[in-house]
């Protein structure tokens, strides 16, 4: 039984108990933080990414032998 005009956080801990709202709260913020763990990994990924490929595309240029497989190195997929 609630109080009538409790805010809505009382309403809703006290209709799933505070073992269950202890462990809402936990997966909750559990999720943001590997959420945001994984955002930043994805954007150092993407940096490190973005510096390597004109690396590769040289390597791909100075091993070529003809012209056509230095075209090649030029092609995005």
């Amino acid at each position: 039984m609630t109080v009538p005009g409790a805010p809505w956080i009382v309403k809703a801990v006290s209709a799933v108990g505070v073992p269950s709202a202890i462990a809402i709260y936990l997966v909750w913020l559990l999720a943001s933080q590997v959420l945001g763990a994984i955002q930043v990994h994805a954007d150092r990924s993407e940096t490190n990414l973005r510096e390597l490929l004109p690396v590769l595309r040289q390597i791909c240029i100075n091993t070529s032998a003809t012209d056509s497989d230095r075209a090649a190195c030029f092609r995005s997929e």
